[in-house]
């Protein structure tokens, strides 16, 4: 399974609705290069989408982040990232719909 959404995703595996270990890896919209700008979205995301589950969610993403499991198609292409109009997840990469397709 492949994650769409950096905050969505997280959010939803910190509220068990999907275990991260059954996730390959989130393919996202962010465009972070390094730590200070992890922290600054960090800090974002538990305000604004993790209400409720926000060191759980903290947790999951520093761990995707350690293990290279966040893709940021945007550090190459700020105009590529993924669509979520139809679904947050898909099965295999060759189902993202990109925006610069769109």
């Amino acid at each position: 399974m492949i994650g769409l959404s950096v905050s969505f995703c997280v959010k939803a595996m910190a509220k068990g609705e999907v275990d991260p270990a059954q996730v390959e890896k989130i393919v996202g919209a962010t465009s972070c290069r390094s730590d200070e700008d992890w922290n600054r979205a960090i800090d974002v995301y538990r305000k604004c989408y993790w209400y409720g589950v926000e060191d759980i969610a903290e947790k999951i993403i520093r761990q995707f982040i350690s293990e290279g499991r966040i893709e940021q198609p945007r550090l190459i292409d700020d105009e590529k990232f993924p669509s979520i109009r139809e679904s947050i997840w898909v099965n295999s990469a060759d189902q993202i719909v990109w925006w610069s397709e769109k």
